[in-house]
């Protein structure tokens, strides 16, 4: 599946639009998409920002946000 950005990251589902780059600040000035495997799981309302790394085989559950919008990698 295809998120709106264009990338085939991982089993992105209707709420997609959650997935995406980071914003552009002082201390991260560079616009980072996060990584995700295609056997991860991210729920319906999942939040996920920036120099994210999502392995095989993990399930993120609805409502969670994984943000690494701000510094070193997460």
């Amino acid at each position: 599946m295809w998120n709106q950005q264009g990338y085939q990251n991982g089993p992105f589902n209707l709420y997609s639009y959650y997935v995406g780059y980071n914003p552009l600040t002082s201390v991260n000035p560079y616009p980072r998409f996060p990584n995700i495997h295609n056997q991860a799981y991210l729920s319906p309302f999942t939040y996920v920002v920036g120099d994210v790394t999502i392995q095989n085989n993990t399930f993120v559950g609805p409502f969670v946000s994984i943000r690494a919008d701000e510094g070193t990698p997460f």
